[in-house]
C-alpha cells in the first residue's frame, strides 16, 4: 500500500496492529481506484466494449459487431 501505516494505525497492548477506521477508508479507496482503473482498461478494447453495445443497446441489437466497432471513436 501506497499510506503511511504509522499516522493511520493504532497498536492494542501486545503490539499487534489494528487498523484504525481512516486506513480501513484508505484501503477502501485504493481498491475502488484499482478497480476503476482496470474497468476502464477493459471497456477500452473496441472487441468487449461493441459486444457489450450489442447486447445491452437496443439501438445496435441488429448491427454486427464489426460494424459497432468501426462506430466506437
Amino acid at each position: 500500500m501506497i499510506r503511511n501505516k504509522v499516522d493511520v494505525e493504532v497498536f492494542d497492548e501486545n503490539g499487534v496492529s489494528m487498523p484504525t477506521q481512516l486506513a480501513k477508508d484508505i484501503d477502501i479507496a485504493e481498491y475502488k481506484a484499482r478497480y476503476d482503473k482496470y474497468a476502464k482498461q477493459i471497456l477500452a478494447n473496441k472487441d468487449i466494449l461493441a459486444r457489450i453495445l450489442s447486447a445491452t443497446v437496443i439501438e445496435y441489437k441488429d448491427i454486427p459487431i464489426e460494424e459497432i466497432k468501426n462506430l466506437i471513436e
